[in-house]
C-alpha cells in the first residue's frame, strides 16, 4: 500500500471522463422518476432482492471487504486497563453462545418489555415511564430476529433497524454474514498525524473552495480540470503533505508486520 493522491490515478481520471460521457449521453439523471439503476452499497456478495420492499435487485460488483475499525457501527471489546477481564469474557461468551440468555438481556420478556405488532418489535413502556433494552451492549443483537417496522426508527433498541440484514440460501442473516465476513478482504485503517501541516491543509483546502467544488457538485469535471486541480495542490503543499504520510505509513506497515 502507499499514500496517493487520489485525484491523479487512472482510475479517478477514467470514472471522471466516464461521468462527462455518461451525462452527455443523458443515461444520468435528477428526476426520480427517470431513475432505473442506482449505484451504492449493498449488503451481501450475491444477487437478492431490496428488503425494503423496493422491487430493486441488488448486485455486488466488487469483493467484500470488512473496513477494520471503520467509524461506522460499533464493536463489543474489553478495555486493556479493565479489572475484571476473565468475568468479561465470560459474559461476552454466555452473549454469544446462548441464544435465550441473548434475548433475555438484549430485550426482556415479550409481552412484558417488548411486544410484536404485525411482526415488527416495539418496545412497551410501564406506568412509570420506564422501559428495558440493552441491545446496544453487542452488535449481535442485529441478528435478534427482532425487527423495527422499516418506516420507524427505535433509537431505544438499534439491534432492531436491521431491515437491510439479509438471510440467503435458507441460512439465517448471522450465518449469512458470517460467511461473508470469512471470505471478504480486511481493509485496516491507520490514524496520519497532520500535525505541522495545517498551512498546507489550509492552502488545499481554498483551492478545493474557491474554484472545484461547483465542478464537482455538478459532474462537470474535464480532464484539463483535473490536471489544473492537481497542479493547483500541488502549488499549495499536497506533495510535501502526501511524503509525510508515507513516511508515517512505512513506519506503520514496520510495526504491524502481520497485517
Amino acid at each position: 500500500p502507499a499514500v496517493v493522491n487520489y485525484l491523479e490515478t487512472a482510475a479517478t481520471q477514467k470514472l471522471l471522463e466516464a461521468a462527462t460521457r455518461y451525462m452527455a449521453a443523458g443515461y444520468t439523471t435528477k428526476a426520480v422518476s427517470n431513475v432505473q439503476m442506482l449505484y451504492g452499497n449493498v449488503y451481501g456478495d450475491s444477487i437478492y432482492e431490496d428488503p425494503w420492499n423496493t422491487g430493486n435487485i441488488c448486485i455486488p460488483v466488487t469483493d467484500a471487504y470488512f473496513a477494520h475499525a471503520a467509524p461506522e457501527g460499533f464493536i463489543t471489546g474489553i478495555a486493556a486497563v479493565s479489572q475484571h477481564k476473565e468475568a468479561a469474557v465470560s459474559l461476552l461468551s454466555l452473549i454469544a453462545e446462548d441464544e435465550a440468555f441473548r434475548m433475555q438481556l438484549f430485550y426482556g420478556k415479550e409481552g412484558r418489555d417488548y411486544k410484536l405488532v404485525d411482526g415488527y418489535y416495539e418496545i412497551i413502556t410501564q406506568e412509570d415511564g420506564s422501559d428495558y433494552s440493552l441491545d446496544f451492549l453487542s452488535p449481535l443483537s442485529y441478528f435478534s430476529g427482532l425487527t423495527t417496522n422499516p418506516n420507524r426508527y427505535s433509537q431505544k433498541s438499534p439491534g432492531t433497524n436491521n431491515v437491510e440484514f439479509i438471510a440467503l440460501d435458507g441460512k439465517t442473516a448471522l450465518q449469512t454474514y458470517q460467511e461473508i465476513l470469512d471470505g471478504s478482504v480486511c481493509c485496516y485503517s491507520i490514524r496520519f498525524d497532520y500535525t505541522g501541516f495545517e498551512q498546507e491543509l489550509a492552502a488545499m483546502e481554498k483551492v478545493f473552495n474557491e474554484k472545484y467544488v461547483e465542478v464537482f457538485r455538478n459532474n462537470t469535471i474535464t480532464e484539463e480540470q483535473r490536471q489544473q486541480l492537481v497542479a493547483d495542490l500541488k502549488a499549495a503543499g499536497s506533495d510535501k503533505v502526501l511524503a509525510a504520510l508515507q513516511s508515517q505509513l512505512a513506519q506503520w506497515q514496520a510495526d504491524h508486520p502481520d497485517r
